[in-house]
């Protein structure tokens, strides 16, 4: 998901502590384990001065390592950096 805010700016959420909660698109246990939502969300958020990416992945998608992992290397994938094709932790 994609969302135009120009009413924040991410200075903004540094400085009073802005609930983080708006954006991302929270999991719901019950429903993803039933296949009735996404076990992973991504929300894209444009403020006035810069932008918030928000993901949410249910524990039974990934571990908190794993994720660390996934943000990590799709991060560096963004900038044009290399990855390793190695697992973490091998």
């Amino acid at each position: 998901t994609v969302e135009d805010r120009p009413d924040f700016s991410v200075e903004t959420i540094r400085a009073d502590g802005t609930p983080v909660e708006g954006f991302a698109s929270m999991t719901k246990t019950g429903a993803v384990k039933k296949g009735r939502a996404a076990p992973l969300t991504v929300k894209v958020t444009r403020g006035a001065d810069g932008w918030v990416l928000g993901v949410c992945c249910s524990h039974g998608c990934l571990d908190g390592q794993s994720f660390y992992e996934m943000v990590s290397t799709w991060s560096k994938l963004c900038a044009g950096r290399e990855v390793s094709a190695q697992r973490p932790g091998r």
